[in-house]
């Protein structure tokens, strides 16, 4: 991160290094937010680890789709197409099986996400 003089306003008020501690070793969820702001600030796919872990080990809701949205928001490009276009069969597999884990879950962001792959008739194939 270069800040010219200046600190984001996500920059964690702990140190990077012990917020991964404590969410690698007690699924702090506290820990795990700020991480995730202070992601806002770098290439979303640095992120993408650390939700995977906290959907997967300590099943926190919100972590599911933030794998989701990671790998969305590293595919994404500016023309406003879905990012999952352009991901590879195995890739968009795993995003939108985290999407329908974080739906399953009543994560109302990927409840909404869903609706509109639907309403947009996103190829049916893609959820099963």
């Amino acid at each position: 991160m270069v800040y010219y003089g200046t600190l984001s306003m996500n920059a964690p008020k702990h140190s990077v290094d012990k917020l991964k501690q404590n969410v690698w070793l007690k699924g702090d969820v506290p820990s795990y937010q700020e991480l995730e702001l202070n992601a806002l600030d770098e290439s979303p796919d640095k992120f993408l680890f650390w939700a995977m872990y906290m959907a997967n080990k300590y099943d926190y809701v919100n972590a599911y789709w933030d794998v989701y949205f990671s790998l969305e928001e590293t595919y994404a490009n500016k023309s406003g197409d879905s990012a999952l276009f352009k991901m590879d069969d195995k890739t968009r597999k795993i995003a939108l099986e985290y999407l329908k884990q974080a739906a399953d879950k009543n994560d109302s962001s990927a409840i909404r996400t869903l609706k509109e792959m639907k309403r947009k008739q996103f190829p049916a194939s893609w959820f099963k």
